[in-house]
């Protein structure tokens, strides 16, 4: 009985790990950016079948490590919607943008992907990024 009680408490961490990997976290100290490298923000682009668990063990190592701020998770949905989730940070921002429809062609995402754009800029002033892609996340932001 003890040993099963132990599975399931290990079993509910690891859950919970997982599901914070597409939540924003909000590590760093959000302070004035250093200078106008750190203000620019980062956005991750899945690759294909791409999830929230893409990006995101690299995404909580540079909160952790560098200070960095993950301080957004933008989801678009199988008809295009943009959901943001988060707040914008003022330096190291990083930004896990995430396509509910996961086998989508890197043109349509790409299409997304400047609709994403679009919003940061029209909400947010976001004038300048930096785009990381993964896979067909980089055949997206080439045809971006």
């Amino acid at each position: 009985m003890a040993g099963l009680i132990i599975v399931l408490l290990i079993a509910m961490v690891v859950v919970g790990r997982l599901i914070r990997l597409g939540t924003p976290n909000q590590v760093g100290i959000d302070s004035d950016p250093a200078n106008g490298i750190e203000a620019i923000p980062t956005l991750f682009i899945p690759g294909y079948f791409g999830n929230r668990l893409s990006f995101g063990r690299l995404i909580n190592r540079l909160t952790r490590q560098y200070g960095a701020n993950k301080s957004m998770v933008i989801k678009v949905d199988r008809h295009g919607k943009i959901h943001v989730s988060g707040h914008l940070a003022k330096s190291k921002v990083l930004i896990q943008v995430l396509f509910a429809d996961k086998s989508s062609r890197p043109r349509q995402q790409a299409v997304w992907l400047s609709e994403v754009l679009e919003v940061l800029n029209t909400r947010y002033g976001v004038e300048e990024i930096n785009l990381v892609g993964h896979s067909m996340g980089c055949i997206t932001i080439f045809g971006f």
